[in-house]
């Protein structure tokens, strides 16, 4: 139960709130703010992978049918001392590719791999990240990739590795950046 309070403390700190209880399923909880949906599912005894599988599908069939951003959305499981889970039992909910995203969380320090969660990677203003930062010697160089790249579709689109290739060689990026460092 530890893990279920410390992760339900750490969503309710960054604003998160619990979301219409039509959609759980088995006594998970889902909570949102203004990016992903979140949903908190406490690891019983009688839990099995299947049933993981099955509901964390189950409930991507849901939001998707009502139009709930299923590519923003976590599975978090928690764990307890006292209803152990194998760590081969970790990786194949983790690594199940169908349903959303999966995390188990047994230890505090699992919140650090679940992106939205983690503080040490966090950043408010969304550029504090020395590639952004117009002090960086970088930053001309990064200005120009973002303006091809802006330029050439890539807020509408992904671009294709090709295509990004073809913007750092036209611009002479790495040689601009060589040159600087």
């Amino acid at each position: 139960m530890e893990s279920y309070n410390f992760t339900l403390n750490k969503l309710i700190n960054l604003n998160f709130h619990e979301y219409s209880s039509e959609f759980a399923v088995n006594g998970a909880k889902i909570f949102y703010n203004e990016r992903q949906f979140v949903v908190l599912q406490q690891w019983e005894i009688n839990t099995c992978l299947e049933s993981i599988v099955f509901e964390n599908i189950e409930l991507k069939e849901k939001f998707s049918r009502n139009r709930i951003n299923i590519w923003n959305t976590y599975y978090l499981i928690c764990t307890t001392d006292s209803i152990p889970i194998d760590n081969d039992d970790i990786v194949s909910i983790e690594r199940e590719a169908r349903g959303f995203r999966k995390y188990v969380v047994r230890f505090l320090e699992d919140l650090q791999r679940i992106p939205f969660l983690d503080e040490s990677e966090s950043n408010e203003t969304g550029n504090e990240s020395p590639l952004f930062n117009v002090n960086s010697g970088n930053a001309p160089i990064v200005y120009k990739l973002i303006k091809y790249l802006d330029d050439n579709g890539g807020q509408e689109r992904k671009l294709k590795q090709k295509e990004i290739e073809k913007a750092i060689a036209e611009n002479n990026l790495i040689e601009e950046y060589k040159d600087e460092n």
